[in-house]
Formats: structure tokens, sequence, C-alpha cells
């Protein structure tokens, strides 16, 4: 298995399960919206698949209702207080969604 395909996998796990020992972290601008917006934004991110064929799933950008809401996927150190050495190694990688509205 390639080493692309491995993060993909990796990544596909933690946004559908959002498992792994992981964080979500949510901007204000997202945070303040009414919960029936944030869960639907959550179901499409769990459900999202238009990733580019040599992105590594990490990424993406949804319409919900008026607003653009994008996420990604940080790899931090186990600590957080940096970015992992090797996202490709969960001993050493603490997966984070991140999740914002875009300025309009």
């Amino acid at each position: 298995m390639t080493r692309l395909r491995k993060m993909q996998l990796m990544n596909d796990n933690f946004r559908t399960t959002l498992a792994m020992g992981a964080a979500v972290y949510m901007s204000r601008s997202f945070y303040d919206l009414p919960i029936s917006l944030k869960r639907e934004a959550f179901e499409r991110i769990v459900h999202y698949r238009k990733f580019a064929k040599n992105g590594q799933h990490d990424a993406g950008l949804i319409l919900l209702s008026n607003l653009a809401v994008r996420w990604r996927i940080e790899y931090r150190s186990l600590d957080f207080k940096g970015y992992s050495s090797d996202p490709g190694d969960p001993e050493q990688t603490v997966r984070v969604l991140i999740v914002d509205v875009v300025d309009r």
C-alpha cells in the first residue's frame, strides 16, 4: 500500500467515525450556528467524497444553506503542542478536525 493510500484510509476512517484518539475544533462562527445546521454540516463531512485523486482526503468545502463551511484535518503531536513529525504513524499523531464558516 502506498503512503498516500494509507493516509487516505486513515483520514477517511477518522472523518467518518471521529475516532482514533482525535479531537474536533470549531471556529466561533461555526460554533454559533444553530444545532440543526451543525448537525447537517457534520453529516455532510462524514459522507464527503469530492476529493482530488492525488489528495490525502484531509480537507473539503461544503455548502450549507447560504453558508460555505470548510473543514480540514490537522496532524498534531500527542501533546498537542505542535505538529506530528510523521502523520502516517498513529502512535505519534492525533488527528484534529477543524471546522469553520468561510467569511462572506
